[in-house]
């Protein structure tokens, strides 16, 4: 077994109907299948294109993930994180869909910060992973638990929506997350230009590409921190490929290093007491 793994993210860019949306992640889903990628990581809500509507779209997005997973079993090629509204009794649900190769919808995400109670924990070939949506990580130590538990890769849903000029640069939260945590992160975006252009501001924060301004936030980082792949400012669409060595994310957090971790570790057991913790089935 090949000790990297072949990693994607799909940016999205503009405003897409459902039917468009779902059009374009089934091509995506074939194109990273031809590309040897081993999981794919789709935008939040990226069978809308983030647009937020759930009870309108919902017949439409309900009609199409069928056909996604159906789509992910032909292709016979990588896991699919989809993020995209789910519908149960208690109404609907902002989530991240875990695809198999085959085909199998193996387990839910729903974003913490949205009313979500558990971490998910799953393995792909052979490496371990966590999957987290967009605002989760304004949470400071997000990723720690699913660390403890030796998680390596998260895997992240993001969604930016309307970029404005008024809009602040977050990718130093990103380097933050990916260095404290000391894991890969494969994060991928949904944005669209509203308002007049969007121009870089005069001061942002370190460790920022002067060179270039996202206008999407797509982008894969290893645990370093540093940048392995990024989306274009002039070509949002599009996949962002890069083949990681898993064993760069040094094993798990380790409390005993550190005088906080006591009440680290009692917080873990206390969440895997109470349920908040799930390991794909």
């Amino acid at each position: 077994m090949s000790s990297k793994l072949r990693v994607a993210a799909v940016p999205m860019f503009g405003i897409r109907s459902v039917d468009e949306s779902c059009a374009y992640i089934v091509e995506k889903i074939v194109a990273s299948a031809l590309a040897g990628a081993e999981v794919v990581v789709f935008p939040e809500t990226a069978t809308d294109s983030y647009q937020r509507h759930p009870q309108e779209d919902r017949a439409a997005i309900q009609r199409w993930l069928p056909q996604i997973v159906e789509a992910v079993g032909r292709a016979a090629g990588p896991w699919v994180i989809l993020g995209t509204y789910t519908y149960r009794e208690d109404g609907h649900h902002n989530s991240a869909l875990v695809i198999d190769p085959q085909g199998t919808t193996r387990a839910v995400y729903d974003k913490i910060s949205e009313g979500g109670t558990r971490w998910l924990l799953l393995d792909i070939g052979g490496v371990r992973c966590t999957v987290v949506i967009c605002a989760d990580f304004w949470v400071p130590g997000i990723l720690l638990i699913p660390k403890m538990l030796g998680a390596q890769v998260c895997l992240y849903p993001h969604g930016s929506g309307p970029v404005t000029r008024e809009r602040e640069d977050w990718s130093a939260l990103y380097y933050t997350r990916a260095w404290e945590s000391r894991m890969f992160l494969v994060m991928a975006d949904c944005s669209w230009l509203q308002g007049d252009p969007f121009a870089r501001p005069q001061m942002v924060p370190y460790p920022y590409d002067f060179q270039h301004h996202q206008w999407n936030q797509s982008c894969i980082i290893g645990p370093q921190p540093r940048v392995l792949a990024r989306a274009l400012r002039d070509e949002q669409d599009g996949m962002l490929l890069a083949d990681i060595d898993p064993g760069e994310a040094k094993g798990g957090f380790d409390p005993e290093h550190y005088t906080v971790g006591k009440p680290w570790k009692e917080m873990l057991r206390y969440y895997q007491e109470q349920g908040h913790i799930e390991w794909m089935r």
